[in-house]
């Protein structure tokens, strides 16, 4: 079993406009979580909020326009420039990384609990 404690989530990529309400809820189903939001300076309105609910935030140098095509170089660098961001700060060995338009429900404590490590090995228990 993991321990709440000893997982960061990461939430990297564009600051969307659902991207408040989905990390906050995220802090509300993992409270004891490390929780990073890795994106750019649109979220700076919002850093209050997060220092408040214990959410560090990164504001990366954005590195171009976003274009809705899969083979977009800009994107790519923006998308590995964002979570590795997270990654440099975070404490914990067990990292979870989603994207700002997404969000979690209340089931991945499920998740966590069905996970043992045994000598360095990570097993999924079904049950």
């Amino acid at each position: 079993m993991i321990k709440e404690n000893k997982i960061t989530l990461i939430m990297s990529g564009r600051y969307e406009p659902e991207t408040k309400s989905n990390i906050l809820n995220i802090r509300k189903i993992l409270p004891k979580s490390e929780i990073i939001l890795s994106t750019y300076k649109e979220a700076k309105k919002d850093a209050k909020t997060y220092k408040k609910n214990g959410i560090k935030l990164i504001i990366n140098k954005d590195f171009g326009d976003y274009l809705e095509f899969s083979n977009n170089s800009l994107n790519l660098i923006r998308m590995m420039k964002s979570s590795n961001s997270g990654l440099k700060i975070s404490k914990n060995e067990i990292i979870l990384k989603i994207r700002t338009d997404y969000s979690l429900n209340s089931k991945i404590k499920e998740v966590f609990f069905k996970i043992q490590f045994r000598r360095k090995k990570i097993i999924y228990k079904k049950i």
